[in-house]
Order: C-alpha cells, then sequence, then structure tokens
C-alpha cells in the first residue's frame, strides 16, 4: 500500500511538474523546445517540485504541449527580425 502512494504521489507531481515548466519556458523563451527540460524536472516528482516553483513563480504558466513550430518561427522573428528561417531551422529544431 505505501508503495501504492508513493507511486501515485510520484506520479501527481512530475505531471504538476512537467506543466509549471514547460508553461515557465515557453512564457519567458517560446522560439524553443523545452519539452525536454521539463521532462528532466518531471522525472524527479516530488524532488522537482521546489525547482518548478521557483522556475514558475508567479505569475504561474501552465502547458501540457509545446508550441507548433510556426507559432515558434513567429516569436523568434518578432524578437530577431534580421535572422531569417534557414537559422531558426538550424538552431531550434
Amino acid at each position: 500500500m505505501k508503495k501504492t502512494i508513493i507511486i501515485v504521489l510520484w506520479v501527481v507531481c512530475g505531471f504538476f511538474n512537467y506543466g509549471l515548466t514547460l508553461g515557465y519556458f515557453i512564457h519567458k523563451f517560446p522560439e524553443a523546445d523545452h519539452r525536454g527540460a521539463a521532462f528532466a524536472i518531471a522525472i524527479l516528482g516530488p524532488c522537482g517540485a521546489p525547482a518548478s516553483l521557483l522556475f514558475g513563480g508567479p505569475p504561474y504558466h501552465w502547458r501540457l504541449k509545446s508550441l507548433p513550430v510556426e507559432e515558434r518561427w513567429k516569436a523568434f522573428h518578432e524578437q530577431f527580425p534580421d535572422l531569417d528561417r534557414e537559422y531558426f531551422e538550424k538552431v531550434y529544431n
């Protein structure tokens, strides 16, 4: 029974960490794909909760899906209008 409770707690905390971390990074840096960083924090379960709360500090942002490439390109182009799509594809994909 204890193992089941620990596993459920770990999964719930991992889900929470993933959503908060991905939301924070997409809000701050919309041009890049941050699923790897969010997954790394999610694996930590309850141990990663303080990190996700510090990353996502108020106001909190929640995302479960990364932005599509076209939206990431639009954000990148707004931030760096002199750089072309080829550079974006090479660096961020």
